[in-house]
């Protein structure tokens, strides 16, 4: 070993080595990283030239830049680059609204103002590329072009002289709006009523005031944000998972209007939205009345008589006038003598429930109120209530020659401290009745003079009947017109119903079968004979002559003389008069 490398040792002695690489050629030096000084300076020098050259070919042929860039990507559009300076294109890549269009404009720098040909490329998938020309302004530094409503997306370029652009993409979005919606109402809890939830048609919103709102809504499109506005007041929503909006709660302070406003990501939205209603239904004050007193007359009913008749305990009136000296709606005081109890009866109602009702007294001279007895206990949402009451007039306490002044109370339950707004239950008093206290025998003397004046009334009606079975006869006779016995009905059937009406449904047992009976008169018989006359006045004269008799083409007018037809039953019998 020591020997081989003596020898080759020896073999190298002669050979000098700084001038080993210049003995190779420039490729044998470059492949074996031999390069001198001299390789140095011829590399230096053709970069020189290769430089050169390429500014020359820049400065004669401006696409030369972009030219080198296609040539390494030759399956991608690469834009030529010439000389016009392209420096903005708008809108570039963007989302519109389906339906609307979009301009597309350029601007360049062209100090001269010299004429340049400028095309727009539109491109969709699956279509050929199409050529549209562009419009330049007066100092041909802008070109545009509106492409109008836009359906599908697509694809666009310019090409303005010897310069181009990248391709720019436009797409469709659908502009959300309202495709259906939820609507979950909040009654205040004086209302105690469940949260209820319904599918709102239309968004009209309808619910008592101060109820609450909170709207679930389904866009036709996804969206980023939205709320509620409603008269300058905003209602955040929060898009959920599902993509529907969720709105806060909206208080329901008075009637108005609301509209949803939605936005896509791409910030998209319905510039009109549809306006929506809001009507809050205004919880009305309670309804309240006491009978068992008098009541008023009505349609010049005598005002003894309707006073009377309305008394529930039969005690009688002070100041009785004869028939029609009173006018409609009159009252007169309840007479009664002390140690009377005197039942009372109360109706009250509210349309969302009762919370108190209160009978209340006062003496006409004084003006102290006393709570005679008070209700609370009512079913829950109870929206009307009947309490009866036995007022005693106390023997002790009262003395005749006194006025007692009665009245019934009704509240309800409304109780809001919410939304800037704080309210007490509703109010509602009836009017004061007066019970005019007498001694013993004044009491008994009004019972019987109320009595004669129901017998009166009683025995008119009774006349009116017989008068009218007396014109039957004569129209079947043929003497009288049926027209005439047509309007005698009709006035009983009036009659009836006054003074049926002017009766006291919670007064006693023997009005209270008068009553019976007159409505039963009024409200069957006296209308059913009405209609016959009807019937007849049409068979026998369709051109409306009311003057023809019953027997002129062989009718009967219905009553005693027909046997095949009976008149109306009279339910006014005098000896029916004399049991009550």
């Amino acid at each position: 070993r020591e020997a081989a490398v003596n020898q080759a040792a020896a073999r190298l002695g002669g050979l000098r080595l700084d001038r080993a690489a210049d003995r190779q050629s420039r490729l044998r030096r470059f492949v074996h990283c031999m390069q001198t000084p001299r390789d140095l300076v011829e590399a230096l020098a053709v970069l020189l030239l290769l430089a050169g050259v390429a500014l020359a070919c820049r400065a004669a042929l401006p696409n030369w830049g972009s030219a080198a860039s296609r040539l390494f990507a030759p399956w991608t559009f690469v834009p030529s680059v010439g000389s016009v300076e392209i420096v903005s294109v708008t809108p570039g890549d963007r989302d519109v609204p389906i339906g609307e269009s979009v301009g597309i404009a350029a601007e360049i720098r062209n100090p001269g103002g010299r004429p340049l040909d400028a095309k727009l490329f539109i491109s969709k998938r699956g279509q050929p590329e199409k050529s549209l020309a562009m419009s330049a302004d007066r100092t041909k530094s802008r070109f545009a072009l509106t492409v109008p409503s836009v359906i599908e997306p697509f694809d666009y370029r310019l090409e303005i002289g010897d310069t181009q652009t990248r391709i720019y993409s436009i797409g469709v979005r659908r502009i959300p709006v309202v495709e259906s919606a939820e609507a979950t109402f909040r009654y205040p809890a004086y209302m105690e009523r469940p949260d209820e939830t319904a599918v709102l048609g239309d968004l009209n919103v309808e619910a008592p005031q101060f109820a609450e709102v909170a709207l679930l809504v389904r866009p036709s499109a996804p969206i980023a944000r939205g709320y509620v506005e409603r008269s300058g007041e905003q209602f955040l929503g929060r898009v959920e998972p599902d993509g529907t909006l969720a709105v806060s709660p909206i208080p329901l302070l008075q009637d108005g209007t609301f509209v949803v406003r939605m936005w896509n990501d791409a910030g998209h939205t319905d510039p009109n939205p549809r306006a929506n209603n809001i009507r809050v239904v205004i919880d009305k004050p309670p309804k309240v009345d006491l009978s068992g007193l008098n009541r008023a007359t009505k349609n010049g009913a005598t005002a003894g008589l309707s006073s009377s008749v309305a008394s529930e305990t039969g005690t009688g009136t002070a100041g009785q006038a004869s028939s029609g000296t009173r006018g409609i709606g009159t009252r007169q005081a309840t007479i009664a003598a002390p140690g009377t109890a005197i039942p009372l009866a109360i109706r009250a109602g509210d349309d969302y429930g009762l919370g108190r009702i209160e009978l209340q007294v006062r003496m006409k001279e004084s003006e102290k109120i006393e709570t005679v007895r008070q209700w609370t206990d009512f079913p829950t949402a109870a929206t009307s209530a009947e309490r009866r009451h036995r007022l005693l007039l106390d023997a002790e306490r009262f003395e005749p020659g006194q006025t007692l002044l009665v009245r019934a109370v009704a509240w309800d339950k409304r109780r809001i401290d919410s939304w800037g707004h704080k309210l007490e239950p509703q109010e509602s008093a009836g009017p004061w009745h007066e019970i005019t206290l007498v001694s013993k025998d004044d009491e008994i003397a009004a019972a019987l003079e109320r009595l004669d004046d129901l017998r009166a009334e009683l025995m008119k009606i009774l006349e009116k009947q017989v008068r009218a079975r007396a014109a039957v006869a004569s129209a079947n006779a043929g003497r009288a017109p049926i027209a005439d016995v047509r309007g005698r009905q009709i006035d009983i059937q009036k009659s009836a119903a006054v003074l049926a009406d002017s009766i006291d449904p919670a007064g006693r047992k023997a009005p209270l079968g008068i009553k019976r009976r007159l409505n039963g008169l009024a409200a069957d018989e006296m209308i059913e004979a009405v209609r016959l006359c009807d019937e007849l006045l049409n068979i026998q004269n369709p051109n409306g002559d009311n003057s023809t008799s019953a027997n002129s083409r062989g009718q009967t007018v219905p009553g005693e003389e027909s046997p095949n037809s009976r008149p109306p039953r009279n339910l006014l019998a005098s000896g029916d008069f004399d049991e009550q």
